[in-house]
């Protein structure tokens, strides 16, 4: 079933309603069923239904993360200090989303006052130009491929970000369940994922004029509208010193 649905929209319609069977899966196994669930999100209800089932799976690595919090503090926030920003993505040849994000590195480079860092989901792909590109944009490249989710926000936590975005969402190599230990003063979904990602511990999502929901309900996160480049700035004013993210 995942097979054919991940191909083909449109042949998956043909099912007819399969609202009942998604909400008989496990919350452990969603993750694998949510790119299939877009094309049924057609209505209101619909879509509130996705977010719920968004929340069951979240409830999982949130509960993990209660258990076994970060016990290194946020780092601190210094007037006319740069802001760190962690991307957590599987940026590649072949991945789409990279041509989207190295534009977003070379926007923030000639902005200036912040550092990037990568931490790919995929690891090092000797010889790959999109990585190597990746390497020459960015301030630091990490390879969290063979990490579990509390390892990678321990390492985003440990490497300093003030920002952490995640670009993967319910994708292959996704390692979203690290941004429910809020390794970072403000968390993001951004760019690959049109939907919420249901967890608590994301304060926003990038969306346009086009993916931003007309409705409340439809996303746990808040919406952050592009403006016509890469979004809004963040400068160090508008970050909450502690979490939640509140501005």
């Amino acid at each position: 079933f995942a097979a054919i649905t991940y191909s083909d929209f449109d042949c998956i319609r043909g099912f007819g309603d399969m609202w009942s069977f998604f909400e008989s899966i496990p919350a452990s196994s969603l993750s694998y069923y949510f790119l299939p669930m877009f094309p049924y999100a057609v209505t209101l209800e619909d879509n509130r239904r996705l977010v719920s089932l968004s929340r069951k799976w979240a409830a999982v690595p949130e509960a993990a993360a209660a258990q076994a919090p970060l016990l290194a503090p946020l780092p601190p926030i210094y007037a006319g200090g740069p802001i760190r920003i962690g991307f957590l993505a599987s940026l590649r040849v072949g991945n789409n989303v990279s041509k989207f994000i190295l534009s977003v590195f070379d926007a923030l480079r000639a902005q200036g006052g912040c550092e990037i860092v990568y931490f790919s989901t995929v690891g090092f792909i000797a010889g790959d130009p999109v990585q190597d590109q990746v390497k020459r944009l960015t301030n630091t490249f990490e390879d969290v491929s063979q990490l579990d989710g509390r390892s990678v926000a321990q390492r985003i936590r440990q490497s300093g970000c003030h920002v952490a975005i995640d670009c993967d969402g319910h994708a292959r190599w996704s390692k979203t369940e690290a941004l429910c230990y809020r390794p970072a003063l403000l968390q993001v979904s951004m760019i690959n994922w049109p939907g919420t990602l249901g967890i608590s511990a994301i304060d926003a999502i990038v969306v346009d004029r086009h993916s931003n929901p007309p409705v409340a309900g439809t996303l746990i996160e808040s919406p952050l509208v592009l403006d016509g480049n890469i979004g809004p700035q963040i400068h160090p004013e508008q970050l909450a010193m502690e979490p939640p993210f509140t501005k």
